[in-house]
């Protein structure tokens, strides 16, 4: 036993290397505008196969999506533009046509070969010729992933196993039943696959215990079973591998002859299953607030608050460090004006955020002069403050505090621009990776000093996430969400992201958001967004702003502490001051608890927009310099409220309404007869007639408290809108035509009644109890019951005469001889007669009754006008005379066999493959004399080197004659040319020992009428006289 070296297992460790995209922020995204939709869910299956589910969402109106790549990738990185990747698994999937609303798909997907890596999981979508369209992401922190089996990274068509593999082993022998396999691409054909099986290790080697040929049939949809069984070139057991431990694991491989195509582990030695690969992933969601407190659920895991209690971040802090050049400094707004120019520009974008709304505020942490920057571009500009190159060398050891953002100072001119950035979190849903981001230098911009005052906001936009509006948009929007984008109205308003020149219109100071209104002058007004729901036109920076704001604070100094405010808030109480002893709790993901640090203050309010008379403010400082803020809003009543009448005012009570639940965990602290609010509608659970706000009353709602489910068909605990079998049936609903009706779950005809109410479930108008193939409407009747229908069948009886030429198409011969093949037997007995047939009058279908017919069975031959055994027709053939008796003693070829038994041993008289006439039949000799004969050859080229010692013909004139003799016998395909390329490799190979598709593969003509490799073995058999 040797072991042999997996060649294509170990050859997936050098492709599975990491891909390096590099997606700018100024790239456009390619066509076609489509992205992902989630909710979207990873299930693995085996280690073969993966099921996504997920929607595609159109950003534009057009045919359709045209073919798109779907990958599962396990990235070096939480985002993978500008990052390093592995493909996990790839299928292609058919163009989606449009819909405003998405579309949802279910694909499976064929993963590929991959040793353990710590990654990130993500799906990718990509258009035909793979460019990038968008990408979502299924883990938050890198964890181990581990295929042990699967396809192949480069094999051009990919398996699938879809159910238990049966495996069966003695110590000598094996069977091997995979009843359902799927191919990726191939449809309604067969393919021949070598299947290994082997004892492999963990590292890509193996040894081959035993290796069989399959061959494999598909049907329309790709789908196939296996079956194989076979001798073992050694007994799998543990015993044999004393040596070598780590040979431990029974593998199936599959190849297409050389290529590897997919591996799948059966059994490893000592256990007593195989590790379950039944992941599931779910998307990141990153714009759920459970709590409502203003804090995603995903931002308050950065910081490690929790997502069920109300916690307060105060303001997104991001810290930007500036960068001037000669360019602008050399302006009007520079010199001099530079730290003001700056200044009024900074101001005006912590204007744009309050307007919205967004608690987002732009502080300048230093101006920093880098020289002559009159030869960069914008774009040039991005790349060397990314490499920190030319005028940016050294940048980094200038800050006394490192910036999250770095915005160097340009002009239109020397720019070529107003104004350029990298985009951040590009088509990541509101992920940015921001500890990575200072580092790989993508946190920078470029402003034009003298361009527009909301440049400087509009490019911070690009960099935390934002893009332009659709309009711009060439193909799929690039932004975190793609409804980040800026919005505009023709000859109306543009906001801040949206080009005024694309809309014809007047800027407003604003970011696209459905929640206020803008105008153009003398112009009602409009919402200044679209709501994301709409995923074809929804455009809403505000909201895409509040996510991403947080971690873009975080690029560089760590996350800011996050606060939660103790005892009652809003707080009634007669005196403000008895609110000093009253607490909040901050806690730092970095420094942990940091409540002791805590400062608070009471402060009177002012403002008759707001209705609270005091608030007590609370701010921390973390380690990092991260500032954290809280406020309880404090109301003056005349007297301090006791809700219980326990004698414990409310302020100092953790139970106001003495139900037995504090009050940071009651909806309703001052109502004792309730606690909850699920859908936060302001009454209470025990009053509200529909808690969780779905409009399905609690009463007929199976899951009162879950908005998103109110119907449980099969009982099961899982909703409807979640369960992937409704009815609880086994089949699942996206296959089953009554989802909601455990007892159907097909509708052939689609008439509505499912198959097991339906007397005719194909709707052909025959009854089921009376139709063999019920479930065709093509098809009633099988009279030889082979499972194909007789409108289909191109042998109805199934006799082995097809239809067209059987005078009997629907009575079997049941094994009657039937020579001439037309359905009628020679011979007809009484049973025979009963069937309905008759015998044949001429059995070989020459065309002359049997009764003067000298050869009735065979339809090449009628006479033997010399009564010399040989029929008239054959002695013409081979030139000899039909009415000379004496010549079936002749022997033409003096070959030893006269002309009479080469007729009966059926062999031509006039020649035969022994050229050289030594009485064998060797390649070397007469098969190189056939070829190049037929190559044109003759004289000494023909001869020299290739006839035997013990020839009775070694010249070529004698060589050339015996070959001519055998005329168009030697057109070995019958395809009317005697051909080198095809006849003569056909001889040589037969004469070397070749058979079956060894003999014919490859050289046989295209109009040949010999094809079968036993059409040719026989004719070429029939040229060999003495051997039959």
């Amino acid at each position: 036993m040797s072991m042999i070296s997996q060649s294509a297992k170990l050859r997936l460790a050098s492709w599975a290397v990491l891909i390096l995209l590099a997606f700018t922020a100024i790239a456009v995204a390619a066509e076609p505008p489509v992205n992902i939709h989630c909710p979207c869910e990873i299930k693995r299956i085996n280690e073969t196969k993966a099921v996504a589910t997920f929607s595609i969402a159109f950003q534009k109106e057009v045919d359709e999506s045209g073919i798109l790549n779907v990958k599962l990738i396990g990235g070096d990185s939480i985002n993978l533009v500008s990052a390093g990747y592995y493909v996990l698994g790839d299928v292609a999937i058919d163009s989606v046509a449009y819909s405003a609303n998405p579309v949802a798909l279910q694909v499976a997907i064929p993963l590929n070969y991959r040793p353990s890596i710590d990654t990130f999981i993500s799906l990718v979508l990509m258009d035909s010729e793979d460019s990038f369209l968008d990408q979502v992401n299924f883990i938050e922190i890198a964890e181990e992933y581990y295929n042990s089996g699967g396809s192949s990274g480069s094999a051009d068509s990919k398996l699938m196993v879809n159910e238990a593999v049966d495996f069966q082993y003695d110590d000598s022998t094996f069977s091997i039943e995979m009843p359902s396999i799927s191919s990726t691409d191939k449809r309604s054909s067969n393919e021949y696959l070598n299947l290994t099986i082997a004892v492999g290790n963990d590292e890509g080697s193996y040894y081959e215990a035993a290796l069989v040929e399959v061959v494999v049939s598909y049907d329309d949809d790709g789908n196939t079973s296996i079956a194989a069984s076979g001798d073992l070139n050694f007994s799998l057991t543990s015993s044999n591998f004393t040596d070598e431990p780590e040979f431990r694991h029974i593998e199936v491989y599959f190849a297409r002859g050389d290529d590897f195509v997919m591996y799948y582990r059966l059994e490893t030695f000592g256990e007593d299953s195989l590790p379950p690969y039944d992941d599931v992933w779910t998307n990141i969601d990153t714009i759920t607030d459970s709590d409502n407190d203003g804090i995603s659920d995903f931002n308050e895991r950065i910081i490690g608050s929790s997502s069920t209690e109300q916690n307060s971040l105060g303001t997104s802090v991001i810290e930007v460090a500036f960068t001037v050049g000669t360019a602008a400094d050399n302006t009007f707004l520079g010199g001099s004006n530079l730290e003001a120019s700056i200044a009024q520009q900074v101001t005006s974008a912590n204007v744009a955020f309050s307007d919205v709304g967004l608690d987002i505020e732009i502080q300048n942490v230093g101006i920093f002069m880098v020289g002559d920057d009159s030869t960069l571009t914008g774009s040039d500009a991005l790349d060397v403050m990314a490499d920190r190159s030319g005028i940016f060398a050294g940048l980094d050891d200038k800050f006394t505090r490192q910036p999250d953002l770095i915005v160097h100072y340009s002009t239109k001119d020397v720019a070529d621009t107003g104004g350029v950035a990298y985009l951040a979190g590009q088509v990541n849903d509101g992920i940015i990776d921001f500890r990575n981001r200072y580092d790989i230098g993508s946190n920078v911009g470029v402003v034009a000093i003298d361009n527009s005052s909301l440049t400087l906001v509009h490019e911070i936009g690009h960099m935390m996430g934002l893009s332009h509006s659709r309009k711009q948009a060439e193909g799929a929007v690039s932004a975190t969400f793609p409804w980040a984008v800026g919005y505009g109205q023709d000859d109306n308003f543009a906001t801040i992201m949206a080009y005024e020149s694309a809309f014809n219109a007047t800027g407003m100071r604003f970011f696209s958001t459905p929640d206020r209104l803008c105008a153009g002058p003398g112009i009602d007004k409009t919402p200044c967004g679209i709501d994301d729901s709409d995923t074809l036109n929804g455009a809403y920076s505000v909201k895409a702003l509040s996510i991403t704001a947080l971690q873009v604070s975080a690029i560089s100094n760590g996350l800011p502490p996050v606060m939660s405010i103790s005892g009652p808030d809003p707080l009634y109480i007669s005196d403000p001051n008895l609110a000093a002893d009253l607490v909040a709790v901050a806690v730092d993901v970095e420094d942990g608890d940091i409540s002791s640090s805590i400062t608070s203050e009471i402060v009177v309010i002012n403002n008759p927009r707001i209705e609270h008379d005091y608030e007590q403010r609370y701010t921390v400082v973390d380690s990092d310099g991260n500032v954290g803020k809280g406020y309880r809003s404090i109301f003056i009543t005349a007297e301090d409220i006791d809700t219980d009448n326990d004698g414990l005012v409310d302020y100092l009570d953790d139970d106001d309404d003495n139900d037995g639940v504090i009050d940071t965990l009651d909806a309703f602290p001052l109502d004792a007869s309730e606690q909850l609010d699920t859908d936060l509608d302001g009454i209470g659970n025990n009053a509200d007639s529909d808690d969780d706000g779905d409009e399905i009353e609690d009463s007929s709602d199976a899951f009162p408290l879950d908005a998103a489910e109110s119907v449980d068909t099969d009982g099961d605990g899982v909703g409807n809108n979640t369960d992937t079998d409704d009815d609880g049936d086994g089949v699942l609903d996206s296959a089953d035509s009554f989802p909601l009706n455990a007892s159907e779950s097909l509708d052939t005809d689609g008439d509505g009644i499912g198959n097991n109410a339906d007397p005719d479930d194909d709707g052909d108008g025959v009854e089921d109890t009376s139709d063999e193939l019920p479930l065709d409407a093509t098809e009633t009747i099988d009279t030889d019951n082979d499972g194909i229908g007789n409108n289909a069948d191109e042998d109805d009886d199934g006799d082995g005469v097809a239809d067209i030429s059987d005078a009997f198409p629907l009575i079997d011969l049941a094994g009657l001889t039937d020579t001439d093949s037309d359905g009628i037997p020679n011979d007809c007995d009484t049973a025979c007669i009963d069937l309905g047939m008759s015998a044949d009058d001429d059995d070989d279908g020459d065309g002359v009754n049997d009764a003067i017919d000298l050869y009735p069975l065979d339809g090449r031959y009628v006479q033997d006008s010399d009564g010399d055994g040989m029929p008239d027709a054959w002695e013409s053939a081979y030139g000899l005379n039909p009415n000379d008796p004496s010549d079936a003693a002749s022997d033409q070829d003096n070959d030893g066999i006269v002309a009479l038994d080469e007729f009966l041993a059926g062999t031509p008289p006039s020649g035969s493959l022994d050229i050289d006439g030594n009485g064998q039949y060797d390649a070397l000799t007469d098969g190189l004399l056939f070829l190049r004969d037929m190559f044109g050859l003759d004289g000494d080229s023909l001869v020299n080197g290739t006839v035997a010692s013990d020839a009775n013909y070694t010249e070529s004139a004698d060589i050339e004659s015996r070959i001519e003799l055998l005329g168009s016998l030697i057109d070995i395909d019958g395809n009317g040319e005697v051909d080198a390329l095809t006849d003569g490799l056909l001889i040589l190979r037969y004469l070397f020992g070749l058979e079956g598709d060894a003999l014919i593969n490859g050289v046989v003509a295209g109009n040949a009428t010999r094809t079968t490799a036993s059409d040719i073995e026989s004719h070429l058999e029939s040229l060999k006289p003495g051997t039959l």
